[in-house]
């Protein structure tokens, strides 16, 4: 891929608090219907009601550009189901080139489908090296975590991950097999996973971090288990078993 000969172009387009709803995506549609071959890419449509209709035609928008290395779509609050993130996943795996991308589908109804779809077309993003999710709050369980740990492992060229899962029926089980995902991928170097106000407890976190103090990768790794079942004082313990990685922070 020759970077030099990519014409670098911009974009951000905010559309957040607009109150567009699946009823009436004229506003969307004339916005996204403009997007021609951008390098870097930003849609902001934080609290609409856009829906899977609306996630459809960001897509269809997204899926033509041959240039594009970085992609922001923060689509928090949206009522978008696994529907819509069908339609997303067949989008991202047309961009070839990118390289950056942040995903934040929090407050939203994806399920363990969604994950499916959407691991898959990760997996299938060659030169992908920086990939932020964040799923707040949406009903994820052991199945979709099977499907984004595979997807995880299968990103060859992954340098940078964060995965913000809060607020899903995660368990100890599901939380071990994202970690072993990490240390199956040999490239990622820094890992940030924010469990709090999931299932992890005191058990779990232990096993996290023993899995990572594994790690022959990972220079820096930021784990949130706030307002789990897990007990403060143990903190100590946690740290110095990952007194290997070079930066890291805990907070339970």
């Amino acid at each position: 891929m020759n970077m030099s000969s990519i014409l670098k172009t911009r974009e951000y387009i905010n559309l957040s608090y607009q109150q567009i709803s699946e009823s009436d995506l004229s506003k969307l549609e004339k916005i996204i219907q403009r997007l021609s071959s951008q390098n870097e890419l930003t849609i902001d449509v934080f609290q609409n009601k856009i829906g899977s209709k609306g996630l459809k035609i960001i897509s269809d928008g997204i899926s033509n550009s041959q240039n594009m290395i970085k992609l922001f779509l923060y689509l928090k609050e949206n009522n978008i189901s696994d529907i819509g993130i069908q339609s997303l996943s067949q989008a991202l795996i047309r961009l070839q080139t990118l390289c950056f991308f942040s995903l934040n589908l929090s407050n939203n109804q994806i399920t363990n489908s969604g994950m499916a779809s959407l691991s898959e077309a990760i997996s299938q993003c060659p030169n992908l090296q920086s990939f932020t999710l964040s799923l707040r709050q949406n009903n994820i369980s052991q199945e979709g975590i099977e499907y984004l740990s595979e997807g995880i492992t299968k990103a060859k060229k992954l340098q940078q991950l964060q995965l913000l899962l809060g607020n899903n029926p995660i368990k100890n089980k599901e939380a071990s097999t994202l970690i072993q995902a990490i240390n199956l991928n040999p490239q990622i170097y820094c890992f940030t996973i924010m469990l709090d106000k999931t299932q992890v407890n005191q058990f779990g976190a232990l096993e996290i971090v023993s899995l990572l103090s594994k790690s022959n990768n990972l220079s820096s790794f930021n784990l949130y288990l706030t307002m789990n079942n897990v007990v403060r004082q143990s903190k100590f313990q946690y740290c110095k078993k990952l007194s290997r990685i070079v930066k890291f922070s805990i907070r339970v």
